[in-house]
């Protein structure tokens, strides 16, 4: 699954440290997407990531969303759609 040099770096130093990781991975798109199904996003415990899914505003949603999932122990969904419809980007589910 993980044959990414970095992501597979990333699992062992957090491992080492005790940490635990949530992995969000983008499941669905529709239209003009930074991001394609599977790429991944790895967080830790202490907010640390590798991996980038779109911008900055996204990625502090998916930190954000990784908080959420440690503390619940549930798998949590959510979609990115643009708040301007003519901007040329699509929508992605994660």
């Amino acid at each position: 699954m993980f044959t990414n040099k970095d992501y597979l770096k990333f699992i062992e130093e957090s491992k080492n440290k005790k940490l635990d990781i949530v992995i969000t991975s983008v499941v669905e798109t529709n239209g003009s997407t930074y991001a394609k199904v599977g790429n991944m996003m790895l967080v830790n415990s202490q907010n640390e990531f590798t991996g980038v899914l779109g911008s900055g505003f996204l990625q502090n949603k998916i930190i954000e969303s990784s908080k959420e999932a440690m503390i619940s122990k549930k798998t949590l969904y959510f979609e990115s759609i643009p708040a301007d419809e003519s901007s040329g980007h699509g929508n992605s589910k994660f």
